[in-house]
């Protein structure tokens, strides 16, 4: 019977899982207007592109491959950028072609040099921030090891072909960029947050509708497949790549950022709605609850429906957030009002469940009522080469590992793909260079939605194969065949994180083995470049996920720190608070480092129970880092640019206590952290910091209060309107870093899943 049971509930999971997915694959290639305008522009450019090559005789079979790569991931290109990329490329060309052509005949020297070169150019790439452009070169350069052990005198050619392929394709990116066909990220980036906002949005009322007791609808689901935060930080890395304002990516970075908190509020909202308990509360606060959420959803279509055409940012609360607050306090004042009738009938888990939903509305009100912080001024477009050379060689140990894994498996897919003596397993190669990421989670995301990409960009070539190659005999067939893959795959490619990948991966498979305007005849060589795309995976699933797993909290540890090390920095009378160089360069790579916590925050996720960090935790906690070095900025530069009056010593000292303290905390905070090394699996895990209460620091703001507003402001009366602005507007930023700190403290307190004490023993988690 127990064996039945099980057996129904695998069964039942499964079919949950089925279901998901069906949801998710809807959602994702629903009908959207945009996208399908989209999408015709890529086809375009790559039909366009491959035409040209076609038709410029472009040697080598990497030719349409290398038009859709340049099309599908590069940014809006700009000409010098473009041909700094297309020079960096002939120079790693030069480089590989001289060391395969020298090694050919020593097997382990070339061996040798394959892993130095695999090493070396993954650690510059991921060091440089190349990204694409990165992968690119490593790939035309891979061909040459790979080709010169089958025609060694031939790889002159092909290796210019394949230059020559890169060269057209970016001339004809720049061209449509420039002129023909803009299409820049940012109203992108903008559209896809409202659209994300908009979907939480209609998970809350239909979670509430739930709540209330209309079951003849399905409330929405939690699940990790739902977040669109890989979309945004994808689209982030376009807008910067694109040469967005360091003020503009700041307010970008807190725009996402605020969009996953309230997704991860909506979630846990969802799953304390959906419960199987009793309703006796909820019918009581019915139309408080509904006013409410009500209110709260009228300032969610607000945030969606500005989105696209405002920055953002706002001075001021809305009129719909200050109403959103005031129908939760009238609901709190309510539950007071009933809870002696509640209390004594209704059960412990109901009471439980109802504060859960209580707290995830006041958490939700919370992140639309406040608008995001102003970021500080910045200055230069970016930081002092000293500081990033910093960040550098603190995150040195992570990326050398990982350069070392990926030249490792380099080696062993070249000589799998020589053992076969096929040509086209080369692939085997381009795989491996593309799958093997970071971190664990990153890692098993890549490889499925590669596996899944490439046997659909499989089948359709062999489609095209068996349908267009013996019935057709003009240009404009196989010119027809490959715009509809590349339109396919395109469109697909436009979706969220979860499978856009995949999409691009269709158009990259298919690109591979159909080569290009030309007839297809040869079945097989599409397949061994199939099974070279598999046996690539599975090469980096041995090695990355099996035998050397680098999991995300791993990579997280020294990305934490140095946020934390930063925010210090710009605490009153440290280094970089000293100049507007300094407050501006640790204020750049604070954002520049949250972006990157934030994309390991979406790894964990995927990691599931191996990992070791909270998704959940972390994201909070990186929005609430930003918040605070935004107000600790703003507090230098106004130091800077101002000089205040002269205070008592009494009140200087309270002044100076509030920032000691603050700094306390992050130090301790930095301790807990740095204690853990390299990894976060230790035999004795750390103790969290020995934090005073939340008092503490309330107290000396307090303090410091009272005295500049005693006898009516007398201590700044003599003052001037500005520097009376800077005091007055520094002691409100103290104010708001006292909620932040005690916020930050619960998030930093939860990151650590093999922490010894529970979240709630650390810091008190108010009632609702």
């Amino acid at each position: 019977m127990a064996a039945f049971t099980h057996d129904g509930d695998a069964k039942a999971g499964l079919v949950g899982r089925l279901d998901q997915l069906e949801g998710l694959l809807a959602k994702e290639l629903a009908y959207v207007p945009r996208k399908l305008w989209m999408a015709l522009r890529l086809a375009t450019i790559a039909t366009i592109g491959t035409a040209v090559v076609a038709i410029c005789h472009v040697s080598g079979d990497l030719g349409t491959y290398l038009v859709w790569f340049v099309v599908s991931t590069s940014p809006t290109m700009r000409l010098g950028r473009a041909a700094r990329i297309v020079a960096l490329e002939g120079a790693f060309l030069v480089c590989s072609l001289i060391a395969s052509r020298a090694l050919a005949e020593t097997p382990w020297l070339m061996l040798l040099s394959v892993f130095a070169f695999m090493g070396c150019s993954t650690y510059v790439s991921i060091a440089n921030n190349f990204g694409p452009a990165g992968l690119l070169m490593q790939v035309v350069s891979l061909a040459s090891f790979y080709e010169v052990a089958f025609a060694p005198h031939q790889i002159g050619w092909t290796a210019a072909g394949s230059f020559a392929a890169t060269a057209i394709s970016f001339a004809i990116v720049v061209l449509f960029d420039d002129l023909l066909w803009p299409d820049p990220a940012g109203p992108r980036l903008r559209e896809s947050l409202a659209a994300s906002i908009a979907h939480e949005r209609w998970r809350l009322v239909e979670a509430v509708k739930f709540y209330l007791g209309s079951r003849s609808t399905r409330a929405p689901s939690k699940s990790t497949w739902s977040s669109d935060l890989a979309t945004h930080l994808a689209l982030l890395d376009r807008v910067i790549d694109e040469g967005v304002s360091a003020r503009d990516h700041t307010i970008f970075l807190g725009a996402i950022t605020r969009v996953e908190r309230i997704h991860l509020e909506v979630d846990r909202l969802v799953l304390a709605a959906t419960r199987d308990i009793s309703v006796t509360i909820r019918t009581m606060l019915r139309p408080e609850i509904e006013a409410a959420v009500e209110a709260l959803a009228t300032v969610l279509q607000e945030m969606a429906y500005e989105a696209p055409t405002v920055m953002l940012t706002s001075a001021a609360i809305s009129t719909a957030a200050q109403t959103a607050r005031l129908r939760l306090d009238a609901l709190a004042q309510r539950q007071a009002e009933v809870r002696p009738v509640y209390i004594g009938v209704a059960a412990a888990t109901e009471v439980a469940n109802f504060a859960a939903f209580g707290e995830c509305l006041a958490t939700l009100t919370r992140l639309v009522e406040r608008p995001l912080d102003e970021p500080t001024r910045m200055i230069t477009s970016s930081p002092p080469v000293g500081v990033m050379s910093e960040s550098k060689t603190t995150l040195q140990q992570n990326l050398v590992r990982h350069s070392l894994k990926v030249g490792f498996c380099t080696v062993l897919g070249y000589i799998a793909g020589l053992s076969t003596q096929r040509p086209e397993m080369s692939v085997i190669l381009t795989t491996i260079v593309i799958t093997a990421l970071p971190t664990y989670g990153a890692a098993v995301r890549k490889m499925i939605l590669r596996i899944v990409g490439a046997t659909l960009g499989g089948l359709f070539c062999l489609a095209a194969i068996i349908i267009v190659t013996p019935n057709f005999e003009t240009v404009s067939a196989y010119v027809a065949a490959v715009f509809l893959v590349f339109y396919i795959s395109a469109y697909s490619s436009l979706s969220s994180g979860q499978i856009a990948y995949a999409g691009s991966q269709i158009g990259t498979t298919f690109a591979l083995m159909f080569g290009g305007l030309s007839p297809a005849t040869d079945v097989y060589g599409p397949l061994w470049r199939l099974w070279g795309i598999l046996l690539g995976t599975l090469i980096v699933m041995i090695i990355f996920l099996f035998l050397w797993p680098d999991y995300a909290g791993d990579s997280l540890l020294p990305k934490l720190r140095l946020v934390i090390r930063e925010a210090l920095a710009l605490m009153p009378g440290r280094p970089a608070a000293k100049s507007e160089q300094g407050v501006e360069a640790s204020s750049l790579l604070v954002m520049n480092t949250l972006r990157e916590i934030l994309e390991i925050a979406d790894d964990a996720q995927l990691e599931g129970r191996r990992s070791t960090i909270d998704h959940d935790n972390v994201v909070q906690a990186a929005g609430t880092l930003r918040r605070i070095a935004n107000r600790l900025g703003t507090i230098a530069i106004a130091r800077i640019n101002t000089s205040i009056g002269q205070l008592d010593d009494a009140t200087v000292r309270v002044r100076q206590a509030v920032f000691e303290i603050l700094a306390r905390r992050l130090d301790a905070w930095l301790a807990f952290y740095e204690a853990y090394g390299h990894s976060l699996k230790r035999a004795t895990p750390v103790q969290l910091p020995n934090l005073t209460s939340r008092d503490e620091i309330q107290r000396g703001v307090d303090k410091l209060s009272t005295r500049l507003e005693a006898n009516g402001y007398a201590l700044i009366d003599s003052w001037s309107v500005e520097q009376r602005r800077v005091i007055l507007s520094e002691l409100e930023s103290l104010q708001r870093l006292e909620y932040l700190m005690w916020e930050l403290d619960r998030y930093l307190a939860g990151i650590v899943r093999t922490g010894p004490m529970a979240l709630d023993q650390v810091v008190p988690v108010p009632g609702v």
